[in-house]
């Protein structure tokens, strides 16, 4: 459903952030994000000069290989627009996450091998963008059960639903849409995912 009309205003940023999944021939899996910033007016920027309107502040792309265990094979990430002249410098960076996988405990070995001055914020929400989609682009081919088993429910989870406010919520209605979330009453084919996404990392 829409948002309802605004009030009078003028647009001043925009962010673009396309993400998408890939099946490859050989097995594996690509996931591959791109992002832009925009501004409506002209502005200067020490690094590059003037930035003109529509000119990209940010232009990041990013694809990580993972195989069926989520377990990252290779990354890539490359910087076409940045206002900072140190941005390009550490793409390579992210190379360290290789061998890590999507779920339990990876967070904090993100920030542990690319946070603060060691990595760039805008890439480093692409790599937690691109877990989101991990889980939508491998799970539903590769963990799929056939048929209807039946429900159970999860008594914890942690990872990616762990920051859900639905069950705790005092908003019915919350709660309830948390009632037929197959993250609390799971088909096997979300336990057989969680179980693999709830294994700590144990690269170091």
């Amino acid at each position: 459903m829409p948002l309802p009309a605004p009030a009078a205003r003028e647009e001043i940023h925009q962010r673009d952030i396309l993400c998408g999944g890939y099946r490859r021939k050989d097995g594996l899996w690509d996931l591959e994000a791109h992002l832009t910033d925009k501004k409506t007016y002209p502005f200067k920027n020490r690094f590059r000069g003037e930035i003109s309107i529509g000119e990209p502040l940010h232009e990041m792309w990013m694809r990580i290989t993972i195989d069926d265990q989520f377990v990252i094979q290779d990354i890539v990430a490359t910087s076409d627009k940045y206002p900072i002249s140190v941005c390009g410098e550490i793409e390579t960076d992210y190379r360290s996450l290789i061998g890590l996988r999507f779920g339990s405990g990876f967070g904090r070995k993100l920030a542990e091998r690319v946070g603060g001055i060691k990595g760039c914020s805008h890439l480093s929400k692409l790599v937690k963008d691109l877990l989101v989609v991990a889980l939508q682009t491998v799970g539903p081919l590769v963990y799929a059960d056939f048929g209807e088993p039946p429900l159970s429910p999860v008594p914890r989870l942690r990872g990616i639903w762990a920051s859900c406010p639905a069950p705790l919520s005092p908003v019915p209605g919350l709660r309830g849409i948390w009632a037929s979330c197959p993250a609390q009453q799971c088909t096997r084919q979300y336990k057989s995912i969680l179980s693999r996404l709830l294994t700590p990392n144990s690269a170091g």
